[in-house]
């Protein structure tokens, strides 16, 4: 059994494996280490990755381009409808549910992307001729929880047993730790600036450990946003000056919008491009030359809104007070001059990275961690995405007991055993907490699930281990059920924040945290003294209960030495000695 790195994305995917101790990158069909992110449906077939576009111009209505964007979201979101607005795809809204009507059948965002999924999969078999069941699949920074969750299920369907999810800038930073040429510590940010968004990370990499300062993301910036804008741009010169309007043709608007692709990437290279329209419907011949200092203007707001990400990344607390190295850029927009300069200018002229491949960095990157994520496979490598903020559970007192402790590599587990504060009581409420040992109110409140149906039974009798599982996704479970699912990537920006402040308010919350330790102790004791003795011990044990039952609701906790004090002359007693040993 193997496992390997997949990377999807909105315009180009890729593969890779680790295999005889190196990352090789899988060749498609063709010969090339990318694939597109289509889909073709025929009547008598189905095509995903490379042949699927390169049957796309003779059968524009059969072809979907990548969709994993837009997993999960619902007919209504903008980005459906821009979507639709913008390629030549037929789709029909289901119940909210949005569907592409192509070669006469329904299909939907997940089945197409499960589509891409197995022939990744498929390559990436052949290419290894054995079987793949794990895999370590990236995702961007915006990704929500419902995203996730649907990514994972979508790869359990298409056969992989064990999948992980993985931000691709922490991919791709794994890829420039393995490939630069010093062994050094370093603080460096990786940008990607791919086709439907702009995500951000800061990273330092300090005694073989790479470890994740802060991430933002923008999926509102993308090379396509570019390419829109130039559209735009010429369908209303051919409003203004020839008088025709090709909004509501799609066709026209698939052909201007291919040979603006086109512009956009010329103009990577020399200052100015040919743009020709013909024939993409009666009347319509657009000839004209693009400088880049134009298409630089009439993008204006997209360089603007990376400039001004880029300066929230270096303002958060755990950046602002680093010097940063490097300055790694990924994503196939990425190559653009304007996108380039703007960065040296945010870095005073910094000389920008390329030493990461634009297309299989990521993928490679992913499969670097495969070998992390799951165990029985040969760890090589020392580079670790790990949790910026613990994870934990809020007991009695509003304090909050640590489940997954911050800096704990992914995928990460852990459990906490929990009980009940009364007698027959039939149902927990979980309230999870991104915090250290400390108040609840210092962190940030995840979710609440509740555990219904417990056995009745007298108060702190039963025994609940609550269990966490952070794969991307946090799933928690109690008695072997799962209770929900937490997004803990798109939170990435706030409890990487809320981590840096996690051993300050740990320190400022130490005594009071030990004392209410000591005080749960004491009260665990009488509960059981009281259940097993009577007389006197049992009256002793009912006023411990009370007061600290009053001292609890006041907020009031003595020193923990009292705590253990009235403990020890509990278990002291002599009637103690026939009914109870602690």
């Amino acid at each position: 059994m193997s496992a390997v790195g997949i990377d999807i994305g909105t315009s180009a995917s890729c593969v890779a494996v680790r295999a005889n101790g190196q990352v090789q990158v899988v060749p498609n069909c063709f010969g090339n280490y990318a694939s597109a992110s289509y889909v073709l449906f025929t009547d008598t077939e189905v095509l995903a990755g490379e042949a699927a576009k390169r049957g796309a111009k003779t059968n524009l209505e059969s072809v979907c381009p990548g969709v994993k964007m837009l997993l999960a979201k619902g007919s209504k979101h903008p980005d459906v409808i821009k979507f639709q607005r913008n390629t030549f795809v037929n789709m029909i809204d289901d119940d909210g549910t949005p569907k592409v009507n192509i070669a006469s059948s329904l299909r939907t965002f997940e089945e197409i992307t499960g589509l891409l999924l197995k022939e990744l999969k498929n390559m990436a078999e052949n290419y290894l001729d054995k079987q793949v069941t794990k895999a370590v699949l990236t995702v961007p920074a915006s990704f929500t929880e419902p995203q996730r969750r649907t990514y994972i299920d979508l790869a359990k369907n298409v056969g992989f047993q064990e999948v992980s999810l993985l931000s691709d800038t922490v991919a791709a930073a794994s890829q420039f730790i393995r490939k630069r040429r010093s062994n050094e510590d370093c603080t460096f940010v990786v940008v990607d600036f791919g086709a439907s968004k702009c995500d951000m990370s800061a990273f330092t990499f300090t005694n073989t450990v790479l470890q994740t300062l802060a991430t933002v993301s923008d999926d509102r910036l993308g090379g396509d946003e570019l390419t829109e804008n130039l559209v735009n741009h010429f369908v209303q010169q051919l409003e203004d000056f020839e008088n025709l309007d090709i909004k509501q043709n799609r066709r026209a608007l698939f052909r201007l919008r291919e040979e603006c692709e086109e512009v956009k990437c010329k103009l990577s290279r020399t200052q100015r491009a040919v743009l020709n329209l013909k024939s993409a419907m009666p009347g319509v011949i657009l000839n004209t030359t693009v400088q880049r200092s134009d298409f630089e203007k009439m993008n204006y707001n997209v360089f603007q809104g990376i400039a001004d990400l880029l300066t929230k990344l270096l303002q958060q607390d755990e950046v602002r007070s680093v010097d940063i190295d490097e300055i790694v850029l990924i994503g196939g927009s990425s190559v653009i001059p304007k996108f380039q300069s703007t960065l040296q200018t945010s870095f005073n002229g910094k000389t920008l990275n390329h030493l990461l491949d634009l297309k299989s960095n990521i993928a490679s990157g992913a499969a670097v961690h495969a070998e992390q994520a799951f165990p029985q496979l040969p760890i090589t490598s020392e580079t670790h995405n790990r949790i910026p903020v613990s994870i934990g559970i809020e007991l009695l007192d509003r304090i909050v007991s640590v489940v997954i402790k911050r800096g704990t590599e992914l995928p990460a587990t852990g459990s906490v055993f929990v009980t009940t504060s009364k007698d027959k009581q039939t149902k927990l409420l979980f309230r999870i907490y991104a915090c250290g040992e400390t108040k609840a109110d210092r962190g940030k409140m995840l979710a609440e699930f509740w555990l219904n149906n417990i056995e009745q039974a007298d108060c702190r009798v039963p025994k609940i281990e609550v269990e966490f599982k952070q794969n991307g996704v946090l799933t928690v479970s109690a008695r072997g059920t799962e209770l929900g699912r937490i997004d803990i990537g798109g939170l990435e920006e706030e409890l990487n924040v809320l981590g840096t402040k996690e051993v300050e308010f740990e320190k400022e919350d130490r005594e009071l945290v030990e004392n209410i330790k000591y005080m749960n102790r004491l009260e665990h004791t009488a509960h059981r003294l009281k259940m097993k003795c009577s007389g006197d011990l049992q009256a002793k044990c009912l006023d411990i209960i009370e007061s600290i039952s009053r001292d609890r609701k006041d907020g009031n906790y003595r020193e923990k030495n009292y705590y253990e004090e009235e403990r020890l002359k509990l278990l002291k007693s002599p009637c103690n000695t026939q009914c109870f040993c602690d």
